[in-house]
């Protein structure tokens, strides 16, 4: 070859059309040597297209060697430009291979505008219809959505994804991302059901325009964009069917995540249920979809045997089986994760601890003492110990023997003084209300108060707030019926010991008055922004009814009467009122005894007669069913007969 473009050279003629073949051969020469010489080849070309000619049968291929040659060389935009001199004067296959491949730079080096009219121009030449479609169309479409022509590039990739080759697919994973861009979730899923149609492994894609890093890519975020649309049954599907394509773990990583959120929409669906009727199927839905995630989880943490990921997929897994009710499932991930070895202290204590929970719900006490105890065995200090010595107390103080009362006493004291200065909140609280509750059955007001203070100042937004403020208003007012029980005692004593007494009386009893009112405001406040459990409901009424009895045997019958008027007001159809209604009438007959105005102490008396007409009224509104489980409000029998009592009363007018 060297010697024949060395004869080439000599003995071109100049000017003719021979020597445009010549100079064509010349150029071939120069890119079939072992090393192609293009700078020499271009000088060729140059030299040909140089010569006196108008042949466009000569010139057009020329140009188009030029273009290609020029590209190889890396210069682009010379390229571009000998390209667009090729005109449909040149011969058919020269002019469309030169269009073509002219749409195909301008698309690469993103002139978008120029790339999409020549694909259009294409598409459009009638004369020359393209062989390719399915790749011209695959090409507008991508020019169209990078100029944010995103209708106009969703009906061009649906073209080509009428087509079953690789510009099709391409163009309908294209298709899928960008219609979840524009948040249309159903045309999304339709492209991806396309783009993986043909695939069973990843050894079965090729494809010249999307290699299969990037479909994985588009595959993933699919899965991530169909859950910000909330649409987390297609991220689901499209988890599943990625499992053809994905790497080893990733599809089931990303149906785990799926499941995950499924599962907590149907929850969030079963909390707003109106009734238990429709709250129930959520419930159970949401339990299929955390099982599914546990499952996912658990064949990622397969993949991982050994590996340090392992732990993390296991943990991911029992948690979504316990979630989803599936306690032995959950029982054996657990022992799993258990068993690896050198688990941080902190991590073999929670899963210790989880694992007593999933024994517990399958009643199995023995295996839950073991468990709590080990729990404590791994991480002596740490949050999870502290919450399962509260979960033993509580397993003694379930036994109820004097003997396992005086057993949880004793943890739970332990408990607390272990957990020092940077105690575990839900523990600590837990505890202490635990204690409380131990003591105030020993009738140890005193102390228990201690600790319900305790649980009210450092827990004043905590779930159990209400039933803490509740139970130490109630010790309170037993501590002043205790003080109240010593007065005739100390009658006897000296003025100091009556006064003191007395004093302690009213302070315990002004404690309970302020907790009362405390309890009542912070539940009218809930009650003002949704309604009240029926706990909560049963407690702010009797809150309320203390709080009138406290005022009243404070002495101040003014606003014991103020508050128990509200109250009948407030419930008119409840037996509660009762109570009320006598408070009612004690504000009176006491008034009155102390009245020394005879029309004052009359008009007292009419009063008071009137408030016994109005509870008789009352009372024949009221169920006998409404009285049950009310010890205060005793029955309706026992109220027709106080009444008839209290009628005849001398402070009325009536004989004793």
């Amino acid at each position: 070859l060297p010697r024949s473009i060395d004869y080439l050279k000599r003995s071109l003629p100049r000017g003719t059309e021979d020597a445009a073949e010549g100079y064509r051969q010349l150029t071939q020469a120069y890119l079939h040597l072992p090393q192609p010489n293009l700078e020499g080849a271009l000088a060729a070309n140059e030299q040909l297209l140089a010569l006196p000619m108008d042949n466009e049968n000569l010139l057009a291929p020329a140009r188009l060697e030029r273009g290609e040659l020029l590209l190889r060389l890396q210069r682009r935009e010379e390229a571009r430009q000998t390209l667009a001199h090729i005109t449909p004067r040149a011969p058919g296959d020269i002019y469309v291979r030169a269009r073509a491949l002219r749409a195909s730079l301008c698309q690469q080096d993103e002139l978008w505008p120029e790339a999409q009219k020549l694909w259009e121009e294409i598409l459009l030449d009638g004369q020359h219809p393209p062989k390719d479609k399915d790749q011209v169309f695959y090409s507008l479409g991508l020019c169209q959505a990078r100029q944010g022509q995103a209708a106009e590039a969703e009906t061009t990739w649906e073209k080509a994804m009428a087509f079953n080759s690789e510009p099709g697919q391409a163009a309908a994973f294209r298709l899928a991302d960008l219609a979840l861009h524009e948040h249309d979730g159903s045309r999304a899923w339709k492209a991806y059901e396309r783009a993986l149609r043909d695939v069973s492994s990843p050894a079965d894609f090729h494809n010249h325009l999307l290699d299969l890093a990037e479909a994985r890519h588009l595959c993933e975020e699919g899965c991530h964009l169909f859950g910000t649309l909330g649409d987390f049954d297609s991220a689901r599907k499209l988890a599943l069917a990625y499992a053809r394509l994905a790497p080893p773990g990733k599809s089931q990583e990303l149906l785990a995540q799926a499941a995950d959120a499924l599962a907590q929409a149907a929850l969030d669906r079963s909390r707003k249920a109106s009734n238990p009727g429709e709250a129930v199927p959520q419930e159970q839905e949401a339990r299929t979809h955390f099982k599914e995630a546990a499952a996912a989880y658990q064949a990622v943490a397969d993949l991982n045997r050994g590996q340090p990921a392992e732990a993390d997929w296991l943990w991911r897994s029992a948690d979504r089986f316990l979630q989803g009710q599936d306690y032995s499932h959950g029982l054996e991930v657990l022992k799993r994760y258990l068993a690896i070895p050198q688990l941080p202290e902190a991590q073999a204590a929670q899963g210790w601890f989880t694992l007593a929970g999933a024994y517990q719900k399958l009643q199995q006490d023995q295996e839950v003492q073991k468990a709590l105890l080990k729990c404590i065995e791994v991480d002596r200090s740490g949050t999870y110990a502290a919450r399962a010595r509260y979960l033993l107390a509580e397993a003694e103080i379930k036994r109820g023997k004097p003997e396992n009362l005086q057993a949880a006493e004793a943890i739970l004291k332990q408990n607390l003084d272990l957990m020092g200065l940077a105690p575990d909140p839900e523990a600590q609280e837990k505890s202490l209300l635990a204690l409380a509750g131990l003591l105030y059955r020993r009738h140890e007001y005193r102390v228990a108060a201690v600790h319900l203070q305790q649980v009210l100042d450092d827990f004043p937004a905590g779930s159990h707030s209400t039933m803490a403020r509740h139970v130490l208003a109630d010790c309170y007012r037993r501590l002043a019926k205790e003080e109240e029980e010593k007065i005739p005692q100390v009658e006897r004593s000296t003025p100091d010991a009556q006064s003191h007494t007395r004093e302690q009386y009213r302070r315990w009893l002004g404690q309970a008055l302020e907790n009362y009112q405390k309890l009542k405001e912070d539940l009218l406040s809930q009650q003002a922004h949704a309604p009240l459990s029926e706990t909560d409901a049963a407690i702010l009424r009797e809150a309320q009814l203390a709080e009138i009895l406290c005022a009243f045997d404070l002495g101040q019958y003014a606003d014991a009467l103020q508050l128990g008027q509200k109250f009948v007001d407030r419930y008119p159809n409840r037996p509660e009122s009762m109570v009320a209604f006598k408070q009612i009438l004690r504000f009176y007959w006491v008034v009155g005894q102390t009245e020394t105005d005879k029309a004052k102490k009359d008009a007292l008396a009419v009063k008071a007669r009137e408030v016994i007409a109005q509870a008789r009224a009352h009372l024949k509104t009221l169920d006998e069913k409404s009285f049950q489980n009310e010890a205060e409000t005793h029955n309706r029998l026992w109220w027709e007969q106080w009444l008839d009592w209290a009628a005849k009363q001398k402070q009325l007018g009536g004989t004793p």
